[in-house]
């Protein structure tokens, strides 16, 4: 059983890891020659989409493609959130600390 979660865990990160590798190299490309300044989260969402679809990493049905939209929709606002939550945090405390209080 340990060798098969080991197993499960190494595919699942190989493959997790794969998409936003192939495309942080093509956007590295495209902003390299100026085709691409900034990325739009629903581009990102269907690149990410596309690059599952063609290797096969997910089922060509609706029912898979909107729950990997949900769950990237999800994932990225929980992961903008908490840069957002970090951010405010270190901003306070400089604030603070600028007008002579405690950090």
């Amino acid at each position: 059983m340990k060798q098969y979660c080991l197993t499960f865990l190494k595919r699942g990160l190989l493959a997790a890891s794969g998409g936003p590798l192939i495309l942080a190299m093509i956007y590295g490309i495209l902003g390299a020659n100026g085709q691409v300044t900034s990325l739009a989260p629903g581009e990102v969402c269907m690149d990410y989409l596309l690059i599952y679809l063609l290797n096969n990493w997910i089922p060509r049905d609706w029912a898979f493609i909107g729950v990997f939209t949900l769950c990237f929709a999800v994932g990225y606002a929980l992961i903008w959130g908490i840069i957002l939550l970090s951010i405010r945090h270190r901003t306070n405390r400089i604030n603070r600390h600028l007008r002579g209080g405690k950090s």
